[in-house]
């Protein structure tokens, strides 16, 4: 219940900032597991990624995010899985396993941070995740996030911003213990950057979708 009302109030205070446009939606499967791979250059792209995004989404964060009161409280209600590398990965991969086999959706930035002037950077969790689960994996270009707020600056301006999906990816369910895992994770990753790269250099298409619109032939309403 939180999260759609957090949803519903981004949304209230997005739209006098940003001009949101939506491509591929279409692409979004209704149900079932789903890993959403995004490039990360603002602290705008979880937020645009939520309202883009119709159904609930679980993301990712690094676990120094939780060492703040105030933004723990709120990173915890919103059901955000916290990153700790030095304890390994077994804990947030089981419970990011758990969700997917639940049937939900899991938002990763692949960047491990954000990221605007290395954005090729993919960490391997979204990879790794997907073939273990066999969960599609979608690769998402998030463009001029890092215009309408940059890093170091302390309120977002105006701006124009494009979130593109791309295809979903699905490569079957492959145990890590299997010879052949970590070269068929390496071609993921190299795919999924591939995909994302593709994303931000495309021209926006006459088929994008406005973030204030209702629908009207075809285009979704958010």
């Amino acid at each position: 219940m939180f999260y759609w009302l957090a949803r519903a109030l981004v949304r209230l205070l997005l739209l006098p900032f940003c001009a949101l446009q939506v491509e591929g939606a279409e692409r979004l499967p209704s149900t079932g597991p789903l890993i959403l791979a995004a490039n990360h250059a603002s602290i705008l792209d979880p937020l645009l990624l939520g309202v883009a995004v119709r159904r609930r989404i679980t993301f990712l964060g690094a676990a120094y995010l939780f060492s703040y009161p105030g933004l723990s409280l709120l990173l915890r209600a919103l059901g955000v899985l916290p990153v700790r590398p030095s304890s390994g990965r077994a804990q947030w991969l089981k419970e990011s396993r758990r969700l997917l086999e639940r049937g939900e959706v899991l938002g990763v930035f692949p960047s491990g941070g954000i990221a605007p002037a290395r954005a090729e950077v993919a960490l391997p969790g979204a990879a790794h995740l997907a073939l273990c689960t066999g969960s599609p994996l979608l690769p998402v270009a998030i463009a001029g996030s890092a215009q309408v707020w940059p890093l170091g600056r302390w309120w977002p301006r105006r701006g124009k911003v494009r979130v593109a999906f791309g295809l979903p990816i699905e490569k079957g369910v492959l145990s890590p213990s299997n010879p052949g895992f970590r070269a068929e994770r390496a071609a993921l990753i190299a795919q999924v950057k591939e995909e994302i790269k593709a994303l931000l250099l495309a021209r926006p298409g006459p088929a994008g979708e406005s973030y204030s619109r209702r629908r009207k032939g075809g285009k979704a309403a958010f």
